[in-house]
């Protein structure tokens, strides 16, 4: 489901959600009439900021559960994690590199993953499986989807300009149209102040653009008292105003103002949601009437200063706190009620089930467990899917986002080192996200210290480009920790010792939905950091460590980060240094995501001149991944220069990676005309894999003219990828017929045999059956083999023994026959070794049942062989398959051989097998005939 379609159902959904929010507010305001305003307001503004995220969630959750998702989709996903319940990790179907080379390149079926249709609703199947249930009004909707969207983008557009302009007016006026209070009035602010233990500075000034008391701002509170209030109120009337206003300073009511109305900017088109923030506000001002009553003492008095203001009553900026706000006849009934005043306050168990319970609401809409601090494991939350195993380590039991994200970042490096290391913790990961470099497209993941599964492989190191179907160990702390861009980059580094400084053990970057294991250690989140910020942390650690290693793990954090002007050089002055070869090698790398001239200058340099052969080929193959028109013809120059054939291959292989025409014209070239067959014949491997009509046609022409039969077989090879199935059947049959060099012809036919296309195995059963040369019949008899079913595939190959007129062609279908899936060539095999006219073929047959047939049928034909009157090495060969049969199934009948055949050389040949055996019953004989007298 793309984001749209997610934003627009998020907005149908929230309809009854936000209704039924309103609704439960209704009915707990109702049954919480007789307890304090504060439980009343927490309650509210709960419901408030849960209307809020209830939309997010339900757009979060429609693009994950999408099981066809694109890297957007993906980046708010559930991911696999290795050895806990989770669902497959479904990615598009791209190229996966693993370090340096390319990995698999196929489809993924996605399994046991929770989906929601695009409207948004899950049902459970018979089995346990959720799958989307789809309304009939689905189609509509969907059709509608776009002018919803617009609609309501357009509605916030709206209402965003007019609280930006509340804003600005809130800044006017708070900086025109002021002028000094009087000492007394200043003097009853600070009074009032201290009674309230407000320990900001609040600035006073009298106003005449304002005509009630205002407070605006937040860092620098200022409270405005219009002119009028100096001889409107009097002196008591007007301590209670400033008491009033005061208590929004010390409650933070200007920045819940900001967030109030931009939650009813976003959500506009919802009454309900109207209707909550008006109780919000309501309930805002029933708090600060108790407290401005509590530091008062006087609640008539109070009432009287409320109705004073009434006359004084005119609009103020949206985003000001004003002391008029609120119902006056409730604020002034409720003040004169002493029921409601000495009524208790809430429970403090209220507040917590109220957060709780919002909490709980949101994490099962989202599909993701909520952040606590010292919360059980997050593997023992992670979602059961049948089949898996439990986890096979316990994930960290605490998660930190206690330091403050708007300090610089070195503040908040050195503040979570000291939050550490006061915890006492030995061991710890420190985290934040960087934005990722241009030239890295997709997803990466690096850790050397973590083992990833996949295809029936064991990996670890550097993943780049895009994972396809690999499983990765850990848990995503993407939900975790708040989410965020899902594009950038995560950066986790774990410290061992509480002593400063600590010690590194573990790097992994990572993209921000993919797992991580944090191996059971506490991490504490920093946030998000800037190149500059995160750039030297890095440096430094990468220069305190000693492990290769880390230093490649830590190569890559570096290269990670998008600011080519600073990480270049860095990368530069490692590979020009004294690192081991495969450090230099891996900055060479890291280059490649960094496609600027300093970088191509530097790799040509290295792939020419660096003393190691490990650097010049990864120089060489890392210019193909810059994103430089110069690059191409730099790689043309090294692979027709460089003395270090290797590093030509390399470069060979990169001009393959560019999409300038002059790259297939010099591939074609070097492929015809280069010195070194090797290289002749990687160009000719790269032009296969460009997929193209001019390279096909360029192949086509080498397949048949080139001079060289290595290069040919290579270009033969290559165009059964590279050609069409149906192209490829006929060209290579013409080749097997007419090519002049018999290597040639087998390479065609064994390249027939792997093509998946139905012209292919009558064109082979063709060439097996009328080929003139005998080696090419022998290569097409051994071909289809895997291509013909096996029952059919011994019909045929029976009937090639039996029928061709060479022996080795009929010794090669006997032995194809032993190897047909299931034996199901053997009854033909025996037959072939108990009548074939020709000796060759028989023995060929014997030696077949002996290796493939089953114990039984191998002895009674080979006994029957021997116990014949035939061909005297044809015996003898049938002997010594008896003596090959494994686990000595066939020494019984050598025993009966040795003591009563007829022929006396047949019976010397039993008795040298059997005294050459291993075999218990074998030395048994023997033992016995020497205790003879």
């Amino acid at each position: 489901m793309s984001v749209l379609e997610a934003v627009g159902w998020a907005l149908v959904h929230f309809v009854w959600q936000g209704a039924l929010v309103a609704l439960v507010v209704a009915v707990a305001l109702r049954s919480m009439r007789d307890v304090s305003a504060s439980a009343r307001y927490a309650l509210s503004a709960g419901a408030l900021f849960a209307m809020i995220l209830l939309p997010a969630a339900t757009a979060w959750r429609l693009v994950r559960a999408d099981t066809r998702p694109t890297i957007e989709a993906l980046a708010v996903a559930p991911v696999v994690a290795v050895g806990e319940p989770r669902p497959a990790l479904t990615v598009p179907v791209v190229r996966t590199t693993m370090g340096q080379r390319p990995v698999h390149r196929r489809s993924i079926d996605p399994a046991g993953t929770e989906r929601a249709g695009v409207d948004g609703i899950v049902t459970r199947t018979a089995d346990g499986a959720l799958s989307p249930s789809r309304g009939l009004a689905r189609p509509r909707v969907d059709a509608l989807l776009p002018w919803l969207v617009a609609a309501w983008a357009t509605g916030v557009l709206l209402l965003s300009a007019r609280l930006f302009g509340g804003w600005l007016r809130a800044r006017r006026l708070s900086s025109r149209g002021v002028s000094p209070v009087p000492d007394a009035c200043r003097a009853a602010l600070a009074r009032m102040a201290a009674r309230l233990e407000v320990r900001r500075t609040v600035r006073l000034f009298e106003s005449h653009f304002v005509e009630v008391p205002v407070a605006i701002g937040w860092l620098r509170p200022i409270v405005l008292l219009p002119t009028s209030a100096f001889t409107g109120l009097t002196v008591d009337q007007l301590d209670a105003i400033l008491a009033h206003e005061l208590a929004h300073i010390r409650r933070h009511d200007y920045v819940v103002n900001l967030a109030q109305s931009v939650i009813e900017t976003v959500l506009f088109y919802h009454p309900a949601v109207w209707w909550v923030s008006r109780q919000v506000r309501q309930e805002r001002e029933h708090c600060c009437d108790d407290l401005a009553v509590a530091v008062c003492g006087d609640r008539e008095g109070y009432a009287r200063a409320l109705v004073g203001m009434e006359r004084l009553r005119h609009p103020v900026p949206l985003l000001a706190v004003r002391a008029n706000g609120g119902s006056l006849v409730m604020r002034v009934r409720r003040l004169l009620s002493p029921d409601i005043m000495h009524a208790e306050p809430a429970p403090r168990w209220v507040a917590s089930v109220i957060a709780l319970s919002t909490a709980l609401t949101i994490g099962a809409a989202a599909g993701v467990p909520a952040v606590v601090t010292s919360a059980p494991s997050v593997a023992a939350r992670a979602t059961h899917a049948p089949g898996l195993a439990a986890p096979a380590a316990p994930q960290p039991s605490t998660i930190v986002q206690s330091v403050d994200p708007t300090i610089p970042f070195g503040e908040r490096w050195a503040s979570a080192q000291r939050e550490a290391k006061t915890r006492g913790w030995p061991a710890y990961w420190l985290g934040y996200t960087v934005q990722p470099a241009a030239g890295l497209h997709g997803f990466i993941y690096s850790d050397r210290s973590a083992t990833t599964t996949g295809h029936g492989m064991r990996f670890s190191g550097t993943f780049s480009g895009h994972v396809e179907k690999m499983h990765f160990p850990g848990v995503s702390i993407a939900p975790l920790v708040g989410g965020g861009d899902p594009g950038r980059i995560k950066l986790l580094f774990s410290f061992v010792g509480a002593t400063a400084p600590p010690m590194l053990s573990r790097t992994h970057a990572s993209s921000f939905v993919l797992p991580v294991d944090l191996d059971a250690r506490p991490l504490i989140w920093l946030g998000q950091a800037t190149a500059i910020e995160s750039l030297p942390i890095v440096e430094r650690l990468y220069a305190s460590q000693a492990n290769k290693k880390e230093k490649g793990d830590l190569l890559t954090a570096l290269g990670l980060h998008d600011d080519s002007a600073r990480v270049v050089p860095l990368l530069l002055t490692i590979l020009t240094g004294s690192e081991a070869p495969s450090v230099r090698a891996e900055a060479a790398e890291r280059l490649g995501w960094h496609s600027v001239p300093a970088s191509l200058a530097a790799l040509e340099r290295a792939a020419r001149t660096d003393r190691a052969p490990e650097v010049r080929r990864e120089a060489a193959e890392t210019i193909g991944d810059l994103d430089l028109p110069e690059a191409t013809p730099t790689l043309i120059s090294l692979a027709r220069t460089l003395d270090d054939r290797e590093a030509r291959q390399e470069a060979v292989e990169a001009l393959g990676q560019r999409p300038e025409a002059t790259a297939r014209e010099a591939l074609v070239a070097i492929a015809r005309t280069d010195r070194d067959v090797d290289v002749q014949r990687e160009a000719v491997e790269t032009l296969g894999e460009l997929k193209d009509p001019l390279a096909v046609a360029a192949l086509t022409d080498i397949a048949r003219t080139h001079p060289t039969v290595d290069v040919r077989r290579e270009a033969i090879e290559t165009l059964g990828e590279a050609m069409p199935p149906e192209q490829a059947v006929v060209f290579l049959a013409r080749v097997a017929r007419e090519e002049a060099h018999a290597d040639v012809q087998r390479e065609a036919v064994e390249t027939l045999g792997e093509i998946k296309h139905p012209g292919a195995l009558p064109a082979l059963i063709e060439i097996a059956r009328t080929h003139p040369k005998a080696e090419v019949r022998r290569e097409s008899i051994e071909t289809i083999r895997a291509v013909m079913p096996a029952d059919d595939a011994a019909a045929f190959l029976a009937k090639v023994a039996g029928e061709d007129g060479n022996a080795d062609v009929q010794r090669e279908a006997v032995e194809t026959l032993g190897e047909l899936e299931g034996g199901r060539g053997i009854g033909e095999v025996a037959k072939i070794a108990l009548t074939h006219p020709v000796v060759d073929v028989r023995r060929e047959a014997i030696e077949t049942l002996a290796e493939h047939a089953p114990h039984a049928t191998a002895v009674d034909v080979l006994s029957r062989i021997v116990s014949g009157d035939g061909d005297e090495d044809v015996r003898r060969q049938a002997l010594e398959g008896l003596a090959e049969l494994s686990e000595g199934a066939g020494i019984p009948a050598l025993l009966d051989v040795a003591r009563s055949h007829p022929n006396r050389d047949l019976r010397a040949e039993a008795l040298k097998h059997l005294v050459e055996s291993e075999d218990p019953r074998a030395r048994a004989v023997f033992e016995r005939a020497l205790a003879k007298p």
